[in-house]
């Protein structure tokens, strides 16, 4: 049994590994690393990789494989590292928290023998992730964080639900929660609008989807917020946003839940693509808090 082991030596940055990629592809190098984006030519050498990624800021974890003693490896934005390769193991990798980084996902694509590769929806709410790879199975593991006022969203258009309603949105929403955080949603004899600061905001860079461009630190913005519904306020919107990069249409997606102040369910579009319109991840400009 060959006996698994942390590759402190090889710790990668992501044009590195993109240029490894597809050379051995045989294709040229055209991509360039970017803050907060993994390119999508990044897979393990082979079945039985575990490879950690970090994008959005530098970050420190403890890796622990097959219960050993825990291990820290530090990895810049952007940069990759394999912790275990061909080998059959169970590893363990838990983010250490910085305060200063509020916005947290974890994407996972896995690849399999005699099987499509797979892209997980991202995990939020928690910091660690364990996986066992083997001759079957290989692994990357993108732990994601938009440092807040990062990042904004912007974005307009329609979906057509059941019956051909019509349901508009027009938004500029940021993903720290502050400043000029503007959504309204229209359908037929409704209109509802957001009337105070989104009670949550999560950004990630999910990498199934590609924002660019221009070139963005997230592509999906999940949201909650309280707003007025044809006038009556104490109504809450969940939404989801998708940037896939240009043109918007139906590359962008977008799911909507609206509740009146009964807490009754008058709209709700499952996460689809657009109609027409477009749904756009920026660079936000710094900016404070005002009174």
């Amino acid at each position: 049994m060959r006996v698994p082991t942390l590759t402190g030596l090889v710790t990668t940055s992501l044009a590195g590994i993109a240029a490894l990629a597809l050379a051995s592809c045989g294709v040229p190098d055209s991509t360039a690393p970017i803050h907060g984006s993994l390119s999508s030519v990044l897979e393990p050498e082979e079945l039985g990789d575990f490879q950690l990624c970090k994008v959005g800021t530098a970050a420190s974890f403890t890796v622990t494989v097959n219960g050993g003693n825990p291990t820290t490896v530090n990895l810049a934005d952007g940069e990759c590292q394999f912790i275990v390769q061909n080998v059959i193991a169970t590893v363990s990798v838990t983010e250490v928290a910085d305060p200063a980084t509020v916005l947290n996902s974890i994407s996972v694509q896995k690849f399999f023998v005699n099987q499509p590769s797979q892209t997980l929806p991202p995990i939020t709410g928690t910091n660690t992730f364990t996986q066992t790879v083997n001759g079957d199975v290989g692994v990357i593991v993108t732990f994601n964080n938009v440092p807040a006022g990062l990042g904004r969203m912007t974005g307009g258009g329609f979906q057509l639900i059941a019956g051909d309603v019509k349901v508009t949105r027009g938004f500029t929403i940021h993903c720290d929660l502050t400043l000029s955080n503007n959504l309204e949603i229209n359908w037929p004899n409704n209109q509802w609008h957001i009337d105070k600061p989104l009670t949550s905001a999560t950004c990630i860079d999910d990498p199934a989807h590609d924002p660019k461009p221009p070139v963005a630190p997230f592509d999906t913005f999940i949201g909650v917020g309280v707003g007025e519904l044809n006038g009556v306020a104490g109504s809450t919107v969940n939404f989801t946003f998708i940037d896939s990069g240009e043109p918007g249409g139906h590359n962008d997606m977008a799911a909507i839940q609206i509740r009146d102040a009964s807490n009754n369910v008058v709209l709700d579009i499952p996460l689809s693509f657009l109609d027409k319109g477009n749904i756009q991840a920026h660079y936000d400009q710094p900016h404070g808090n005002k009174p």
